[in-house]
């Protein structure tokens, strides 16, 4: 067990092991984005503990919510980009890592309908060695993804719990 003072009175704590250095992080978590760049999302989900829990922010529209495990994510994705027909993309700004965690600052594009979707957003990615457990993807223009998603129709859409 790991234990951080981060600030003078603030403790956490973390279970996380890991053996993988910090640029073995990093390429890590830009392989799992290069890889969903290019549709190849069998190498993306042999990357994820069969426990993961992904969590999307409201800006994720119909799949705003807790996913848990490797089928239930896999089935948000699958939803998600035949909902976008496909259009979804991301463009890596930046990757941070620390020992159990990597930061990506990501560029959100898609088009449905004729109505365009940009926005920044930040994934925070928790690993268990070489295994994601846990991402947790936040919108940093809420406001803004949430209009696309109404203008898309997107509230008549029911994704698979």
């Amino acid at each position: 067990m790991v234990v951080r003072v981060d600030d003078p009175g603030m403790e956490t704590t973390t279970t996380t092991q890991t053996d993988l250095s910090l640029d073995e992080r990093r390429r890590l978590t830009l392989a799992m984005h290069e890889a969903a760049a290019v549709d190849d999302f069998d190498t993306v989900l042999a990357t994820y503990d069969p426990g993961i829990v992904w969590i999307n922010g409201p800006g994720a529209g119909p799949w705003a919510g807790r996913f848990e495990g490797v089928e239930a994510v896999a089935t948000m994705f699958v939803e998600f980009m035949t909902f976008l027909e496909g259009t979804f993309t991301t463009e890596v700004v930046d990757v941070c890592v620390s020992e159990d965690r990597a930061v990506s600052l990501l560029l959100e594009h898609a088009s449905k309908d004729g109505v365009e979707f940009e926005n920044q957003a930040v994934w925070i990615t928790r690993f268990d060695g070489d295994k994601v457990v846990e991402v947790t993807a936040v919108d940093l223009d809420q406001d803004g993804a949430l209009a696309f998603w109404a203008a898309v129709g997107a509230d008549a859409v029911s994704p698979t719990p």
